[in-house]
């Protein structure tokens, strides 16, 4: 059922199903649902986080992705800020959706997963505490506009060879990079 449970305002806590058969969260299941708090962990067996899923969800402190997850959909945990801690993109995610991860503004740090091939415009734009060394992996062809602007605490930064492009304004802002950025020869 889409949208079952969009912008149910006084939905406080979610049980997810522990059944082998629970692979998706569908798009816009908890769009909107700003009362939900604690913790949110996405079950070992889900492969799919449909778009806008956790769309302004804003009550979550702590995020857990399945190693399973291999599509995180667009605008999935936009506005997402009262999240914290460290966010690890599980290794069999291939794309990060565009605005997936806008402004979740309490992520200290990020992990990208080694099957990574595509990061979509604005994903983690304004995740203004990220912070120390970002690495992108080695399948990571492009890496979208805008992508990591505004994450001004970044202070290094490592590309692969396998880039073919980058984005307009990906890097804009992040006013603590320093040192040496090689680019490829093929971008």
């Amino acid at each position: 059922n889409r949208d079952l449970f969009c912008n149910c305002s006084k939905l406080t806590s979610v049980t997810f199903p522990t059944s082998s058969k629970f692979k998706t969260i569908e798009r816009r299941a908890f769009y909107g649902c700003a009362s939900l708090g604690g913790d949110l962990v996405i079950p070992k067996t889900v492969t799919q986080i449909g778009e806008y899923s956790f769309y302004e969800c804003v009550g979550f402190k702590s995020l857990t992705l399945s190693d399973s997850l291999t599509t995180i959909g667009d605008y999935c945990f936009y506005c997402c800020s009262g999240l914290t801690g460290d966010l690890t993109i599980p290794n069999k995610v291939t794309q990060i959706g565009v605005y997936c991860f806008y402004r979740c503004n309490g992520f200290g740090s990020l992990k990208l997963g080694q099957d990574l091939t595509k990061i979509g415009d604005h994903s983690f734009c304004k995740c203004e505490k990220l912070s120390g060394s970002l690495v992108i992996p080695e399948r990571v062809t492009d890496i979208g506009a805008f992508c990591f602007s505004g994450c001004a605490e970044l202070t290094s930064l490592e590309l692969n060879d396998a880039l073919k492009n980058i984005g307009e304004g990906a890097f804009e802002s992040c006013t603590k990079l320093n040192g040496v950025l090689v680019i490829n020869d093929d971008i």
